[in-house]
């Protein structure tokens, strides 16, 4: 009886084990919270069963983030040169006197 019951238990841990593994590309994607991550687990339930699915959607799931089309913006006030004490006046055309 108890052998029986040890049996069930490996085979419930393997399963367990398999499906963490077979899983993982998504897990890692959702872990991450990227924007991605469904499409990742959609590759991974749809096409995971073959080794290049799996890889490719551990690709999706790693690749870097997209670089932003516009760079980001600064929150850090700047200051205008002409502004800051004793600094240099901005070059620019010249004043009219008027």
């Amino acid at each position: 009886m108890l052998h029986a019951e040890f049996g069930a238990l490996v085979a419930i841990s393997t399963a367990v084990l398999f499906g963490v593994l077979y899983l993982f590309p998504a897990l890692l994607a959702f872990w991450r919270e990227r924007e991605n991550r469904w499409l990742v687990l959609a590759v991974n339930l749809l096409f995971g069963a073959s080794v290049l699915g799996w890889f490719f959607a551990l690709y999706l799931a790693t690749r870097s983030r997209a670089a932003a089309k516009e760079p980001p913006v600064s929150r850090t006030p700047v200051t205008p040169p002409q502004a800051r004490p004793g600094a240099a006046p901005a070059p620019g055309p010249p004043r009219q006197a008027g």
